[in-house]
């Protein structure tokens, strides 16, 4: 069990593959999407998908893979759609004064595989 005083938006603290960073944690978010350059991919197999994430919706192209990573001292690994969100990502990470960059968005299957309890009142989680 795990409590992070949080800001909002919530960010999970994490390391993939090398790098120290966030995943904006995004409930109405159906698919995890991690910006392009953190991971080679050696044979691109684009897919397509209809997703919401960071408050919009729509359908876009990237590859599909599974990638590790740890947080909280835990690991993990999940499947990541890879895509160009590196101007929103960059500009939230800017605006929100952070430590390290936002790779990413994790989104609401991954909180209910590992029953995350967000705390919008008190501005906390728990996973």
């Amino acid at each position: 069990n795990y409590n992070t005083k949080a800001t909002v938006p919530f960010l999970l603290e994490i390391t993939l593959m090398g790098h120290q960073g966030y995943f904006l944690i995004d409930t109405g978010s159906n698919v995890n999407v991690l910006k392009e350059g953190i991971v080679k991919i050696e044979t691109p197999n684009p897919e397509n998908t209809e997703c919401s994430i960071i408050g919009g919706g729509g359908s876009f192209q990237g590859a599909l893979v599974e990638i590790p990573f740890t947080y909280n001292n835990k690991k993990a690994k999940e499947l990541f759609y890879i895509s160009d969100i590196s101007e929103a990502l960059s500009a939230m990470t800017k605006s929100l004064n952070l430590k390290y960059p936002i790779l990413g968005v994790i989104g609401i299957e991954f909180l209910k595989k590992n029953k995350a309890v967000l705390n919008f009142t008190n501005n906390t989680y728990k996973l």
